[in-house]
């Protein structure tokens, strides 16, 4: 599918069922995480770069790219996307994070989202340098730079910030975020 057309079904949830990004003629994907760059990669990097979005398709042979963040960075903007698009309360968005199910597909972790793909570089999202060895990873890094969105507005940020810190949900939080902690532990420079 074309960035463009993905563009015009961006909320279709079948648009993203197993799909992920890639650029066949340079033999690379990209694995798109919800609060992860994933917008900007349609809007600008995809078309750019001549990327479509495929669904169910072998990469064993791909170049694996995805973008990840740091999980305390992360989450007061899953949240603030969730209570935007399902009117929840915020304390109810963070008690209910470590449901089998989320309230929000936002709330999917990041290591959800890389399950079964092998991932050869992974771009720090809140750190981002283009000192890679691969040209398309550079390229993405040097687009990244310049198109950036920042979807949440400072005082939302910081009331959620001051919601997420509060004693009362730190087992919560601290629950949710281990495994993409350690992922982005283990990957980030």
């Amino acid at each position: 599918m074309k960035p463009l057309d993905v563009i015009e079904n961006v909320t279709d949830a079948e648009t993203w069922n197993d799909a992920i990004w890639i650029n066949q003629e340079l033999k690379v994907f990209f694995v798109p995480i919800w609060r992860c760059g994933n917008t900007t990669f349609m809007e600008d990097v995809a078309t750019k770069l001549n990327f479509e979005l495929v669904k169910h398709t072998d990469v064993t042979d791909y170049y694996g790219i995805a973008f990840i963040r740091n999980p305390r960075k992360r989450l007061p903007s899953q949240i603030w996307i969730a209570h935007k698009h399902r009117g929840v309360p915020i304390q109810t968005l963070i008690e209910n994070l470590n449901n089998t199910l989320p309230l929000d597909e936002h709330f999917i972790k990041q290591t959800d989202f890389l399950t079964g793909y092998n991932i050869d570089c992974y771009i720090d999202l809140d750190n981002l340098s283009n000192d890679y060895d691969n040209p398309v990873v550079n390229g993405i890094v040097e687009i990244m730079h310049i198109s950036r969105r920042h979807a949440v507005d400072d005082d939302s940020r910081r009331s959620i910030t001051d919601i997420i810190n509060d004693q009362a949900n730190h087992e919560i939080i601290e629950t949710y975020i281990t495994l993409d902690m350690l992922m982005w532990k283990e990957n980030t420079k």
